[in-house]
Parts: structure tokens; C-alpha cells; sequence
């Protein structure tokens, strides 16, 4: 030997080069059952059995006083918040 060792590149190991997937077998949609004369309904079919007959006005006044309910603590709360930083941000002459 001459001292100097000789060293081969380590080998990759092997992969395939192509998958094979098992492949099943599904029926052709035969758990559906289609209706034979199914069709889409007009608005008017769908919402002809709609029991609420309340008045719009009713309807909007109940919408406005639920979102004031809403809206009105969380104006507090950012009152609450905004208030010092606003005082703190203030110049006094």
C-alpha cells in the first residue's frame, strides 16, 4: 500500500421506477336511485308552504334591535379602550 485509501461513492439505494397501485372494482352507481321525473322546484313551489306570514315591517324592526344589541357593547368597549389612549396622546397648552 502507497497510504492513500481509495473510496467509492456510496450507492443510492434502489427505487422503482414505476408504482403499481391495486386497482378496485366499484359498481357503476348503483347505491343511487334517481327519481324518474326529478326536477328542481320554482321559487314559488319551494316557498309555497312557507308558514311565516309576519309582517316585513316586523321582521326588521326584531333585525335592527337585535343588531343594536349587538353593536351597542361593543361600542363600550372600544370607548373603554380608545379613551386613555386618546387622553394620553392629548397636548394641554
Amino acid at each position: 500500500m502507497n497510504g492513500h485509501l481509495k473510496t467509492t461513492p456510496p450507492v443510492p439505494p434502489l427505487v422503482p421506477s414505476k408504482v403499481v397501485l391495486p386497482v378496485t372494482v366499484v359498481p357503476p352507481f348503483a347505491h343511487i336511485r334517481y327519481k324518474e321525473k326529478s326536477r328542481a322546484n320554482t321559487c314559488a313551489e319551494a316557498t309555497s308552504n312557507n308558514s311565516n306570514n309576519e309582517p316585513i315591517s316586523n321582521i326588521l324592526s326584531q333585525f335592527v334591535t337585535q343588531l343594536n344589541s349587538l353593536i351597542s357593547p361593543l361600542i363600550s368597549l372600544l370607548s373603554k379602550i380608545l379613551s386613555p389612549l386618546l387622553s394620553k396622546n392629548t397636548v394641554s397648552p
